[in-house]
């Protein structure tokens, strides 16, 4: 009997001096998926150049063409556009307080103005985002980098912003540069929202200069006045961009980061 209790008690010992297996938690794995994009894409040109993109289609013509419609229009947009100030305030407001703005940005929208960038633009470039094509235009003979580099898109829909992106306005000596950036689970719309979530940022920063034309009027009695402030903005040219499609709950979707300056 005591040797049988020596026996037990060497047993729990030699027991409790194993080491206890470690426990490996693994990570989830991110979806990450390697494309091939030109430099362009990433890094877009200075100068007049513009990018349109459309979804995938089986007929070619007609999917380069809605490209090539696309960046017609952004064109425009970028070199065209102004903002509207619309404002309805009492006579006696304007001397307490400074207009509160209350802008939209409007484009041109002569068809002279859009058959000339029609006549003006070519194609550069092309590649393939997915099932979207996405070409860069610009003017005729123009010499951009066409070198190809692999990157990695991790599809996660709280996926890390690019380092460049910051959300809001740079002032530098003759320039304002904005970021936005736009999801959809359609990279076209995605790709126009961001332009035009930049385009109202541009157009906020010069609203104190609209809007503060209210302070030279001088009516005699206090009622009601409407005002309509227009002015034009600077030329806007895309700096850089960054597109990402994600997995949601609800299925795939993209993200679209634009930054872009507009010459003060």
């Amino acid at each position: 009997m005591k040797y049988l209790l020596i026996v037990l008690v060497i047993a729990v010992m030699s027991s409790c001096a194993t080491p206890q297996a470690e426990v490996i938690v693994e990570k989830p794995q991110l979806k990450v998926s390697v494309l091939t994009l030109p430099v362009w894409f990433l890094e877009p040109p200075s100068g007049n150049y513009v990018l349109g993109i459309s979804r995938l289609s089986f007929k070619n013509l007609e999917m380069e063409t809605a490209a090539f419609q696309n960046a017609v229009v952004s064109y425009c947009r970028n070199h065209n556009s102004y903002i509207v100030n619309n404002q309805a305030l009492r006579e006696s407001e304007i001397v307490m307080t400074a207009s509160t703005a209350n802008f939209r940005v409007i484009v041109s929208s002569e068809p002279q103005k859009l058959q000339e960038v029609k006549e003006k633009l070519e194609k550069l470039d092309s590649f393939w985002f997915y099932d979207n094509y996405v070409g860069l235009y610009g003017i005729k003979n123009s010499v951009i980098d066409k070198r190809r580099i692999e990157l990695e898109i991790v599809e996660e829909a709280d996926a890390k912003d690019p380092g460049w992106y910051k959300d809001g306005l740079e002032k530098k000596e003759d320039e304002i540069l904005a970021a936005g950036s736009a999801t959809s689970y359609d990279a076209v719309s995605a790709w126009g929202k961001a332009l035009d979530s930049v385009r109202v940022k541009l157009a906020g920063y010069m609203e104190l200069d609209v809007g503060a034309t209210v302070y030279h009027i001088n009516e005699m009695e206090d009622k009601l006045i409407t005002l309509e402030t227009t002015k034009r903005m600077g030329a806007m040219n895309l700096k850089r961009c960054y597109m990402r499609r994600y997995l949601g709950s609800g299925g795939p979707g993209y993200k679209v980061y634009m930054q872009m300056g507009m010459q003060l």
